[in-house]
């Protein structure tokens, strides 16, 4: 997987795909646990670890519901993007998460794309409402 440096506001890679008309999206608030971990692991030290662990975690669950798609994570603030891992090109990708945090879990997003021509798009978005990670 590739990462990003510190740089582009998450809202606006964001809006490529949800302008997308290649996309369908579903949000939804992320949940309380992986939003406090979420902040944690960013506030703290290096959380290339914990972006990679949920990243493979994801893949795991797309993976069992989408055999073969082409997963991408995005990590960050609604004003700052934090890393990407996967493909996380509007062209490209078959399946996006991106991750917002906030200081609030109530305010802390989960936003869910996936490629019109997926033929598994309502199990995808099934899998992935309000998914918190087994491992926290």
């Amino acid at each position: 997987p590739t990462q990003s440096t510190w740089g582009t506001p998450l809202m606006a890679r964001a809006a490529l795909f949800d302008a997308s008309s290649t996309f369908a999206s579903r949000v939804c608030g992320m949940a309380a646990p992986l939003a406090r971990a979420f902040r944690a692991e960013v506030s703290g030290r290096d959380p290339s670890l914990f972006f990679a662990h949920m990243f493979e975690t994801l893949e795991g669950v797309c993976a069992s519901v989408a055999p073969g798609a082409r997963v991408g994570i995005i990590y960050g603030s609604a004003m700052r993007e934090f890393a990407k891992l996967g493909d996380t090109s509007p062209e490209t990708a078959e399946i996006v998460v991106a991750l917002i945090s906030d200081t609030l879990d109530i305010d802390s997003k989960w936003m869910t794309f996936v490629r019109h021509d997926c033929d598994a798009a309502d199990a995808v978005f099934a899998a992935l409402y309000k998914f918190c990670p087994p491992w926290l």
